[in-house]
């Protein structure tokens, strides 16, 4: 058959893999009903089947036909209610399933198919000759299929089937033999034939002595197939859903595309070219939307890849004799197509990993005070224009020391390179390629294959996988994807005269350290250069060193990039320490500092030129400074692959052609750590001393939050949470355009709707300047921009906060900053009142319906009374009931009082009394209230920060004024437990 030349038979293809997209998912959720059944699923199922048998009969497709008719009529059985799904009843027809859809993937070859090894289970259960207990002394017939780990080498393609993947394990089925009793829908020709996958001796071993088919706990699909050389093929996407709504977006973008080349093609013979100009800018930004409106037909919900997931879980529990409850939450987060396909994999080893590897035996769990059935959460969620996709479970979490053992006893690294190394960086030891610590190999895992192919993989995709674990609490892998792979946004910076582009995804902030200051921030330690940030040491490494280029600086006096004679980059009177130094060694030290002359206090590094700027950059496992030449702007870039006498330099990702048309190579900043054999320095004596003065001081700046401060009149000052805050960019007012009656702008390829503070607020009118700034957020899934002006400042101020005087819509209060009165403005009640239809959809619990219930009630332990009202305005507006505590102690008595009805915790870190850490830890240890979660706010959370938390038991850390993630947190947390 030719399917390209045949659209009939092409259309029963794609309706029959749609009939079967989901039927793996309701299988799954029949058998969790048992008897209790749901007819309307099971009538869904049950009409899969039958379309699909009436499409093969109507094409002569007669073994599609016979393996969906048996099918059908257990099915039907179900249906009216004479038979009882069972987990071994529903695992024949999800392995029936998985033969079904391999056939019809490869439709030429499906009528050669041998698929007796599921009519006969089938049939057995339609004819009730079906049963699950194995009796003692029988006969054994393997049946055998490699596992998905086995199946497919890394560097394979994705497999065809969802099926494949769950690892269907080797095997065996008992049965004893009947001679004269023939299996049901099978005629005496067709066991007579010696050449069949069964013969007669075995069909009739799969009967008992009562002539009751007996124990067939896994069957493999498509075993028939492959022993008779017709393996399937790979599944070949030949089309694609697209809304309605996107279609009728496209026509109408196309149709005002063909009017603005009419007027353009009009005005080209004129010299009207204000009017010429006017078109062009239209048409600009009718083919920016028109791109973002063609990109949007590429997005696919990543359920495609999640609905597979329960089978995994359950099979492999089910093997390995655990007990799992796996929660998915965001199904319906969209990611480029190619994407989707691409992260098949590595999912599957992740989550695959958690279940063997994370969830301890039953009996171990029960000891350790835990439930006996574990929980794994696969969560997807957007933030900050990525997708991040979270696997977490609460099993026995990774030991550090004992992976940094582990590579050592392998000689992968030496002691002295993993004292320097942070507990993170140990985690992420398991990242290293032939690595495992498991101490026997098993068809599940066990060989040191896998979690470094899955950073391979990720790291192509431009993804970004980091790992948070607690030993005996459990782990977090987090996946960090772009949403497209075509057009990704990247920081552009320069060195020897070039450009290059720096992922966005791998790109944590910019520093510019002037000249003056290159001796207090710039340390040696050991034999490494370090910059001091935040109580931090990060590694830095000069990007010109790693790719071989020639060391230049750029002189902004000149305008011109010049030859770097320094050796070193730090000052010769920066601060020098060693990795590790024992006591006798630091009292000599003291001792020698103190008789050191005092330094001069003129500074001969005083030129502009003299400045570092440094890209931080983080690949994961360890956070490094790249020193480059010059800072640009970021952009969004198209990527093209490198062509093959470059795709051995390592260092490179790819490359973009800019708008000048010059290339620009895309760094790989994983791939550069290496090259520059980068360590951190995070688990040396200096880091340690600078960890302990960043906690002083931060005890001592209580409530500090970080904000972004500017103006919007000449004479009034405004702020906003500096972590609200995605970027700024510097516009002309000529930029800004009212279309449809509102503000937008032309913004990375599409429009970007713009807002005034005066829109809701009673303040004074934008100032009219020529240069305007744009600050813009990301809120309710969608991006805007706040327009202001200069001078604009980040900073951090003690939260003395007045919420009354100057409260209003858009504005939650106010604070003197450098002696100027500034409102801080409230983004999301400002963007709510402008685009209420953004919020249609959010949740909010509404129990006024009579049924009687109660709204869920959440603990909130914050001692500042600005904080705390905010976050118990977020709740309520959200349908929460609201208990409020002003410190730790008072949240504890208010815990113990309302024990049967607190749902949640939300706690800040810093309190009198008892702090939130102290709070998590008892609440934690108490049995009464296992189970229930405990969220962290704070207003500048470091890593130190939440590495604590986790080690106390926190669930999750927010910032306080972050709505959106706090919210999207709550909710998650609240329906797990109701």
């Amino acid at each position: 058959m030719h399917i390209e030349d045949d659209e009939i038979l092409q259309g029963f293809i794609e309706e029959s893999l749609e009939h079967l997209a989901d039927i793996e998912t309701d299988l799954l959720a029949i058998e969790e009903t048992a008897e209790n059944i749901d007819d309307d699923l099971v009538n869904k199922v049950f009409r899969a089947a039958h379309s699909i048998k009436g499409g093969a009969g109507f094409m002569g497709l007669t073994t599609i036909q016979e393996l969906s008719h048996a099918m059908e009529n257990v099915l039907g059985m179900i249906r009216g209610k004479t038979l009882v799904p069972t987990p071994e009843i529903i695992n024949v027809l999800l392995l029936a399933s998985d033969q079904l859809q391999q056939m019809i993937e490869d439709i030429q070859n499906s009528n050669e198919v041998d698929i007796k090894s599921h009519l006969i289970p089938l049939n057995a259960i339609a004819n009730g000759e079906f049963s699950a207990a194995a009796t003692p002394g029988k006969r054994q017939v393997r049946a055998s299929q490699a596992t998905a780990e086995e199946a497919s080498s890394p560097n394979d393609p994705p497999a065809a089937s969802g099926a494949n993947e769950s690892s269907a394990p080797t095997t065996t089925f008992q049965t004893e033999t009947e001679p004269d009793r023939a299996p049901a829908g099978l005629d005496r020709s067709e066991q007579d034939d010696a050449n069949d996958p069964l013969d007669v001796e075995q069909q009739e071993e799969l009967f008992d002595d009562s002539g009751v088919f007996s124990p067939l706990e896994h069957l493999t699909p498509g075993n028939s197939a492959k022993e008779n050389g017709s393996a399937a093929k790979g599944k070949v996407e030949t089309s694609i859903r697209v809304h309605v709504s996107l279609l009728d977006q496209l026509m109408t973008l196309a149709g005002e595309l063909v009017l603005s080349r009419n007027q353009l093609l009009q005005t080209i013979g004129g010299e009207d070219f204000r009017n010429m100009e006017a078109v062009g800018q239209r048409i600009d930004l009718i083919t920016s939307e028109l791109q973002e409106a063609i990109m949007l037909t590429r997005m696919q919900p990543i359920g495609n890849v999640f609905n597979k997931f329960p089978r995994v879980v359950r099979d492999l529990s089910k093997k390995l004799g655990k007990k799992i409850d796996l929660t998915i939450i965001g199904k319906d987060v969209e990611l480029d197509k190619t994407i989707i396909e691409a992260i098949n994999d590595p999912l599957t080893h992740l989550v695959r990993n958690s279940v063997d590897h994370g969830i301890e035996m039953p009996e171990e769990r029960k000891k350790l005070g835990k439930s006996e059935s574990g929980v794994v959460v696969l969560k997807a969620f957007h933030e900050a224009g990525q997708v991040v996709i979270e696997i977490i479970d609460d099993g026995r979490g990774i030991d550090g020391d004992a992976l940094a053992a582990s590579a050592v006893n392998k000689g992968l690294l030496t002691v002295e390179q993993t004292q320097a190394m942070s507990e993170k960086e140990k985690v992420n030891l398991i990242f290293l390629p032939g690595f495992s610590t498991a101490k026997q190999v098993t068809d599940v895992s066990g060989r040191g294959v896998g979690m470094d192919v899955v950073k391979t993989n990720l790291d192509q995709l431009g993804g970004h996988v980091d790992i948070i674990s607690e030993v005996g609490q459990g782990t977090t892998i987090s996946v960090k994807l772009p949403l497209t792979l075509a057009i990704i946004p990247c920081q552009i910076i320069m060195t020897g005269g070039e450009r290059y582009a720096i992922p966005q995804v791998n790109l944590e902030e910019l520093l510019r350290i002037p000249a003056h200051q290159v001796k207090e921030r710039i340390e040696r330690v050991g034999t490494a250069e370090v910059v001091r940030l935040r109580g931090n040491l990060l590694p830095l490494i000069r990007l010109a060193d790693v790719i071989g280029a020639d060391r230049t600086y750029y002189d902004p006096m000149e305008d011109s990039f010049k030859r770097d004679r320094r050796k070193q980059i730090s000052d010769r009177r920066s601060q020098e320490s060693p990795l590790f130094r024992d006591k006798d060694k630091k009292q000599d030290e003291s001792a020698a500092e103190s008789k050191r002359p005092s330094r001069a206090l003129s500074d001969r590094r005083v030129s502009p030129a003299s400045a570092l700027n440094i890209v931080v950059v983080s690949t994961g496992s360890i956070k490094y400074g790249l020193i480059v030449d010059k800072l640009q702007d970021s952009e969004e870039i198209v990527i093209k692959p490198l062509g093959r006498h470059l795709q051995q330099c390592k260092g490179y990702a790819g490359a973009t052609i800019m708008g000048d048309g010059r290339i620009a190579l895309i760094l790989d900043v994983s791939n550069l750590a290496r090259m520059a054999k980068l360590t951190s320095v995070d688990g040396s004596d200096r880091a340690t001393e600078l960890a302990l003065a960043a906690e002083e001081a931060g005890k001592a700046r209580k409530d500090r939050q970080a904000l972004l401060v500017f103006r919007s009149a000449d004479d009034e000052q405004f702020a906003v949470p500096l972590n609200q805050v995605e970027r700024i960019e510097k516009i002309k007012s000529k930029e800004v355009e009212v279309v449809g009656g509102k503000r937008v702008m032309q913004y990375r390829g599409g429009s970007l709707p713009l807002m005034c503070i005066d829109d809701v607020a009673m303040v004074k009118p934008l100032a009219d300047h020529e240069d305007l700034l744009v600050v813009v957020f990301h809120i309710a899934s969608h991006t805007v921009g706040l327009l202001a002006i200069g001078p604009i400042d980040a900073l951090e101020i003690t939260a003395d906060i007045d919420e009354s005087t100057l409260k209003q819509t858009g504005i939650m209060g106010s604070a003197i900053i450098n002696g100027h009165t500034t409102m801080l403005v409230n983004v999301f009640e400002l963007t709510q009142t402008l685009h209420p239809e953004w919020f249609e959809n959010r949740e909010v619990f509404d129990y006024g319906d009579g049924s009687g219930r109660t709204a869920p009630t959440i603990l909130i332990a914050e001692d500042s009374n600005f904080f705390r009202n905010q976050v118990k305005g977020y709740l309520t507006e959200a349908g929460y009931q609201v208990v409020e505590a002003e410190d730790g102690q008072i949240a504890w008595d208010l815990l113990v009082d309302h024990r049967d009805e607190v749902t949640l915790v939300v706690t800040d870190i810093e309190m009198p009394n008892l702090n939130g850490l102290q709070l998590t830890e008892r609440i934690k240890s108490d049995k009464r209230f296992t189970g229930l979660p405990v969220i962290a706010l704070t207003t500048l959370a470091g890593e130190e920060d939440v590495a604590r938390g986790r080690a106390v038991g926190v669930d999750e850390y927010h910032i306080k004024l972050d709505k959106e993630r706090l919210m999207a947190a709550v909710h998650d947390y609240v329906k797990r437990r109701h």
